[in-house]
């Protein structure tokens, strides 16, 4: 597939993207870490260091397991109350 279908597809930033929200980092992140697009392909269409990518992901990740922690816990309780 070529780089512009897959961009439009994965609902990828455009390459001269220049203001960066949550979302669009997170659309590059999820293309890297699903094997889309390479570390070095993204670092080089978006203009990255390594570092500032891996930056990304960790806050990505870190959002994700916030994100998960509120929806239960491992006795199987979704929203903090007490089972009925």
């Amino acid at each position: 597939m070529r780089m512009d279908a897959l961009s439009q597809t994965l609902n990828l930033p455009d390459p001269e993207h220049k203001r960066w929200v949550p979302r669009d980092k997170q659309q590059v992140v999820l293309a890297v870490t699903s094997g889309w697009l390479s570390l070095r392909q993204a670092c080089q269409r978006y203009c990255l260091s390594v570092d500032e990518f891996l930056d990304w992901r960790r806050r990505y990740a870190r959002r994700a397991v916030r994100k998960s922690a509120g929806r239960g816990t491992a006795s199987g309780r979704a929203s903090g109350k007490a089972p009925q």
